[in-house]
């Protein structure tokens, strides 16, 4: 069956990336469609996974993480609230190409079996 990891918060995207991620995630729910940013970036598009972040069920977390996700492409806010399987290392290949794509993001991940989640954030 398997474990889920949820990831919730908001990421700041670079400007240059807004209305690509505009396009490509919201109509067409495909984090490739935003082209090869980076390596890290290429390496977390091409999992099957990648469209669970942030479109992902939220399940198995506390009652206070509440599905659901938000883009503001003026601003580049998204901010979102999913979980995911993360058989493959999803979640840490989006963290680590988030500096490629986000200016600053205050994240927090959690294991299901997990008391306490790991909070991610910028240097910013």
């Amino acid at each position: 069956m398997g474990m889920y990891t949820g990831l919730r918060g908001t990421v700041v995207i670079k400007e240059q990336f807004r209305t690509s991620l505009q396009t490509a995630l919201f109509e067409e729910r495909s984090w490739k469609k935003m082209g090869d940013i980076s390596e890290a970036f290429t390496k977390f598009a091409s999992h099957f996974r990648a469209q669970f972040i942030p479109f992902g069920m939220v399940s198995y977390m506390p009652h206070d993480w509440e599905e659901g996700h938000d883009y503001d492409a003026v601003t580049g806010v998204l901010s979102f609230c999913c979980s995911l399987k993360n058989y493959n290392g999803e979640i840490e290949d989006f963290l680590e190409c988030l500096p490629d794509i986000a200016d600053e993001w205050e994240l927090e991940s959690l294991y299901e079996e997990a008391d306490t989640p790991t909070k991610h954030r910028s240097c910013t």
